[in-house]
């Protein structure tokens, strides 16, 4: 006979900053050791400690995306799509941080999802949205003329990274582009 179940059950979650977990099947909630039926919401910037799961780990991502780590690197797992982990595979899941927005070079001071109030004015403007171990997005020529609220929409790519535990000593950060002083990231000329 079909079991009706009334309502998940909280988990407590590892990880920081805390995520949360609501349990419709399994240990918890239903006493169910086979299979765990969960819905989890995780802020930007969480990240748990490495594991490896006793069983099957399916994660479907609704909304935002998750970063999975693994011994032959990391990927990211967008809206809409799924990750399946095999039992004994060393993952690790986190939730990216905002992007920091730039508007013509300069820093705004907001992360990704926020409202830029800009003026008015007959010049275009281009957006950069950076985050650590992503790719940065550039949206070019945004129209400040109208006057209207206008929304711009990009999507940052995770840079590949090497497996854990693998990372060369003394390897730096840094850029081959010399720094003139005259010119931003995105290859525009500073106002002075």
């Amino acid at each position: 006979m079909p079991e009706l179940i009334n309502s998940p059950s909280l988990v407590e979650a590892a990880g920081t900053p805390p995520k949360q977990i609501r349990e419709v099947a399994g240990r918890v909630n239903t006493g169910e050791s086979q299979v765990s039926i969960a819905h989890m919401t995780s802020p930007p910037g969480w990240a748990e400690p490495w594991q490896r799961p006793e069983f099957d780990e399916w994660t479907y991502v609704l909304a935002g995306s998750v970063v999975v780590e693994h011994d032959g690197g990391s990927f990211e797992v967008t809206a809409g799509r799924a990750v399946h982990a095999l039992p004994g595979e060393r993952v690790r899941y986190s939730t990216p941080e905002g992007a920091e927005i730039f508007l013509n070079g300069f820093p705004t001071g907001k992360k990704t999802n926020a409202t830029l109030a800009v003026p008015r004015t007959h010049a275009k403007a281009n957006i950069r949205l950076k985050l650590h171990g992503y790719a940065d997005a550039v949206i070019k020529d945004v129209a400040l003329d109208t006057g209207d609220e206008v929304t711009e929409t990009a999507t940052l790519r995770l840079v590949a990274t090497p497996p854990p535990n693998t990372g060369h000593p003394g390897t730096g950060k840094g850029s081959a582009k010399p720094n003139t002083g005259h010119h931003d990231d995105d290859g525009l000329e500073r106002p002075e």
